[in-house]
């Protein structure tokens, strides 16, 4: 058959870029180090592109582009300044400071964590500040200045009773918690553990209860508490049977499951999950509400 050349322009075309391109099994070729550089320089967001010039430089040590590395972290401390949430940016700074203290550069990381304990008095949130101390805390123990890590979590204490709302609160006091678990300090950490627990146990609403309780066990659990996290997760299995709205105590069902998959109790997950499954056959009401109940359920049986 004979095609008209138009076609046969396209078809010859066409044969080229299967050739070349579509059965082609080559990768193309890594941007160089300089040219991740470049790239990187052009991310829009200023947290994303200093998050990418911190791994940039720690790749360019690890070549032997000393120069590179060095322009790559300048060009992130530059860039930490155009960060307008004040938490994000002390977040960011104290990440900075490991990659700091990662490459040797003490002194510089040191600097940065300044640079961060000198924006602390301007966040409002007092839950935010608390978390930003603690995270101060925990960058100062890899400096092995654990002096300046106890001061920020001693400041950190201090707020956490003005902190009222709850599920914020939780959060606060196991961030601290968790600065007091790495400085190896068990008595102020046992303390905040017993507060963080009756705390969740006197929530007034079972779904809010439920979730206080998953969110403790799963920290406590990391902390090598195993049996008191197990204890946790039963409570907050009890507390989830006791929510009054089937949706909700079915979400509330699934998230219970995803905790006793975190303490290793994967037969008991499997139990919550046909408890939520039950009361998803009998929703009679939304269609989309339940197909997105079931492919929660789905998502969390993979994970079994």
């Amino acid at each position: 058959m004979k095609y008209p050349a138009k076609y046969g322009t396209c078809i010859l075309l066409a044969m080229f870029w299967l050739v070349n391109f579509g059965c082609s099994k080559k990768k193309l070729p890594e941007p160089s180090l300089q040219q991740q550089y470049e790239q990187a320089l052009l991310i829009r967001s200023p947290e994303r592109r200093m998050l990418q010039l911190m791994k940039l430089a720690v790749r360019q040590r690890k070549a032997g582009d000393r120069p590179g590395s060095r322009a790559s972290l300048e060009a992130a401390e530059s860039t930490c300044q155009l960060i307008e949430n004040l938490a994000t940016r002390i977040s960011t700074l104290c990440k900075l400071a490991r990659v700091q203290v990662y490459l040797s550069q003490k002194s510089k990381a040191v600097r940065s964590l300044q640079r961060a304990e000198g924006l602390l008095e301007q966040i409002v949130p007092l839950a935010q500040r608390i978390e930003s101390l603690s995270r101060l805390a925990d960058v100062y123990q890899s400096l092995d200045q654990p002096e300046s890590g106890v001061g920020h979590l001693l400041s950190a204490r201090t707020l956490l009773d003005q902190v009222d709302d709850e599920r914020e609160k939780v959060s606060a006091i196991l961030f601290v918690a968790r600065g007091y678990f790495k400085l190896e300090n068990t008595e102020p950490l046992n303390q905040l553990i017993d507060q963080v627990i009756q705390l969740s146990r006197n929530a007034s609403q079972p779904r809010q209860r439920t979730e206080m309780l998953l969110e403790v066990a799963g920290c406590i659990n990391e902390m090598q508490y195993a049996d008191r996290a197990l204890k946790l997760v039963q409570e907050a299995a009890e507390a989830a049977g006791r929510v009054n709205d089937d949706l909700s105590r079915a979400y509330s069902l699934v998230d219970v499951a995803a905790g006793f998959v975190v303490v290793g109790r994967n037969n008991q997950a499997e139990i919550s999950l046909q408890q939520a499954e039950e009361i998803a056959d009998k929703m009679v009401g939304d269609a989309s509400m339940k197909q997105a109940l079931m492919e929660k359920l789905a998502s969390q049986r993979k994970r079994l």
